[in-house]
């Protein structure tokens, strides 16, 4: 026995159909069926429209049965919480990292013995690399470009300044060899063989 139940707009729609005294037997049976449980006797359209409504009020009557069950169990507590122990924070002390000797691309070749010459070339690159935000993130790729320049420029200064401002002036992301004519009137400075690889 309930005191109220859930009388759905689709309910009204096809009992509103019916003859006058079919709605009349329809909203009796459905009232008589949801409040008290009592299975009306129905005959003709009233009775066809009853047994279309009876699954959704059976429904609604298990939904509200259940939920009784549910407010006995609540009151008993429920299921206990779980209780999870808090893991142990060790304190162990952070291992020192190792100092970094060189910190940066342009303090590596500060610190390498070049030639001025040679120092402002790599410097200038190494700035135009930093303009585009594309700098060398270790000290292996900028000894990798040495050594690309070194070859490219034949141990040459002025070729390796041609080679450096070639790139640049046309945006190049890195060096490439470009065809380098040295005039033989001009003396060329003998560049001692570089150590930056060691």
């Amino acid at each position: 026995m309930r005191d109220s139940f859930v009388f759905y707009r689709s309910f009204f729609e096809g009992v509103s159909l019916l003859p006058d005294k079919d709605k009349l037997e329809a909203y009796n049976a459905i009232c008589e069926y949801s409040l008290n449980g009592v299975e009306p006797e129905l005959g003709g359209t009233a009775k066809a429209v009853f047994l279309l409504i009876k699954p959704q009020i059976d429904a609604n009557t298990r939904r509200y049965q259940n939920g009784l069950k549910g407010k006995d169990f609540g009151a008993k507590g429920g299921r206990p919480k779980k209780v999870t122990p808090k893991p142990e924070v060790k304190l162990e002390p952070k291992p020192e990292p190792k100092p970094k000797v060189i910190k940066n691309c342009h303090q590596y070749i500060d610190e390498l013995d070049l030639d001025d010459e040679v120092y402002e070339i790599v410097s200038d690159w190494l700035k135009y690399k930093d303009a585009r935000k594309e700098s060398y993130k270790s000290i292996v790729s900028v000894k990798s470009f040495l050594r690309s320049l070194e070859k490219m420029s034949k141990n040459n200064i002025k070729a390796a300044r041609i080679i450096v401002d070639e790139a640049m002036s046309r945006n190049w992301m890195g060096i490439h060899d470009v065809k380098v004519e040295i005039k033989e009137d001009i003396p060329d400075i003998p560049a001692p063989k570089p150590d930056w690889l060691d």
